[in-house]
């Protein structure tokens, strides 16, 4: 079992940039602790980028990531993709306003099955 992950932010003026990933082999494809450690021929990568701008208490955040499973011997095999576009709106400080829409994708190597979900979703963070 062997993992590793990097990751770069970089900020300036209202702008933020993100990009990360990860490469691992011998980790299941499933979460849980029964499933934490699989077949060393079990391998899985993928990636983040972010995109963000900070204009008063607007903040916008373009996010799309990537990652894929293979080697599961099973039909688990597949790419999963994910997009979202989101809006915050700090109303005060500890109340956060988010609108989210989020478009994510999977492809499963060994079938014909794909699937797509379409996904908005709006709420208030509240912190203090």
């Amino acid at each position: 079992m062997s993992a590793y992950g990097y990751g770069v932010n970089v900020k300036f003026l209202n702008i933020s940039l993100t990009a990360s990933g990860f490469q691992s082999k011998g980790l299941a494809y499933l979460a849980g602790l029964d499933h934490v450690v699989g077949s060393d021929s079990i391998e899985s990568d993928g990636f983040l980028t972010q995109a963000s701008y900070t204009l008063g208490a607007n903040r916008f955040v373009l996010s799309y990531d990537e990652g894929e499973s293979e080697n599961t011997s099973s039909i688990l095999d597949a790419v999963h993709s994910n997009t979202s576009v989101t809006y915050y709106r700090t109303f005060l400080p500890g109340l956060i306003g988010v609108a989210e829409y989020n478009k994510s994708e999977e492809d499963v190597s060994n079938s014909l099955q794909s699937e797509e979900n379409n996904t908005l979703s709006i709420g208030v963070v509240v912190t203090f």
